[in-house]
């Protein structure tokens, strides 16, 4: 089936709600790991720029909503692969992001 670019970028918007809904949930469960003192972290090599797109796509609707602007800066030299637990770091990410985005009238982030 053949699918139009706009198609494929709600169905990209709509699976990645689908996994910041399965990470919030995921949060809770860490919550209780954390008061059990039990918990453990999946460290893995991953590419730094895979999670900046899907946080970016995430709350691109958003952005165009709130008519705010938003940039990704990095600062030279950047490592291109990180040993980190890729779902807590994403979770991180979405929290900063999400809260600069609600606190941001007008301007950029």
């Amino acid at each position: 089936m053949v699918q139009d670019s706009e198609t494929q970028h709600f169905l990209s918007v709509y699976q990645n709600s689908e996994n910041l809904l399965l990470s919030l949930v995921n949060s809770i469960l860490d919550l209780n790991q954390i008061k059990a003192n039990n918990l453990k972290l999946n460290m893995k090599k991953i590419e730094v720029s895979e999670i900046r797109k899907k946080v970016l796509c995430l709350f691109e609707f958003q952005f165009k909503m709130k008519r705010a602007g938003f940039r990704v800066r990095t600062v030279e030299p950047i490592e291109r692969f990180i040993v980190t637990d890729k779902n807590r770091l994403t979770r991180i990410l979405i929290n900063l992001v999400g809260n600069a985005l609600k606190f941001t009238q007008k301007g950029r982030v």
